[in-house]
């Protein structure tokens, strides 16, 4: 009796084989950028979550004096290019002490990033949409976002393009290159959440 594999099951072996990689490197592709985009959604938040320490805690503008009398904020921006023209904004998020006006709104130039204050979003993906208003079902989209905090007050003054009427709730939207997406969703008492 001969032993062995006949050249037909060699090759319905290899088939299945091949057909199995291909679906694990399908999958692992999409599993990849949906990895990605939770990251970047948890970076936003850590972004918030410094201001927020920055704004009440100790932290202060200026080393030269220990009034604290700036807000600190984080800037989201679903623009083309920002008012510099130096970057791209819809790929970045700036954390700013508000010393310019201190009306919770980030001005580019004016008011003072921190060291390593403007965070890049890379690897394709971007903030697609932003929104506010007082909850879920009454999000109005807005190209900048502004979220701020102010000593001794440990709300956060959710601010669109102006800060005129503030808002309780938040809404950034982050997408993939795949065109997955994360919302990162901020109430003014400082609760911040992810979901898909």
């Amino acid at each position: 009796m001969n032993k062995g594999f006949t050249l037909v099951e060699l090759m319905i072996s290899v088939t299945i084989f091949m057909i199995m990689t291909v679906l694990l490197v399908v999958k692992f592709g999409s599993f990849n950028q949906s990895v990605l985009i939770t990251n970047i959604s948890y970076d936003a938040a850590l972004v918030i979550r410094q201001a927020q320490n920055y704004g009440i805690g100790v932290a202060n503008s200026s080393k030269t004096t220990t009034s604290f009398q700036y807000p600190y904020g984080v800037s989201f921006s679903t623009g083309a290019t920002c008012a510099d023209a130096s970057a791209v904004c819809k790929t970045r998020i700036v954390l700013f002490t508000d010393n310019s006006s201190a009306n919770g709104i980030y001005t580019d130039g004016s008011d003072v990033v921190p060291n390593g204050g403007i965070y890049n979003i890379t690897r394709g993906a971007y903030i697609s949409n932003l929104c506010t208003g007082s909850g879920p079902g009454s999000c109005s989209s807005v190209v900048n976002l502004n979220i701020s905090f102010k000593r001794p007050d440990p709300t956060a003054i959710i601010c669109g393009s102006s800060c005129s009427t503030l808002a309780t709730y938040a809404e950034i939207t982050i997408m993939g290159p795949d065109s997955s997406t994360r919302k990162l969703i901020i109430r003014s008492n400082g609760y911040v959440s992810l979901s898909s």
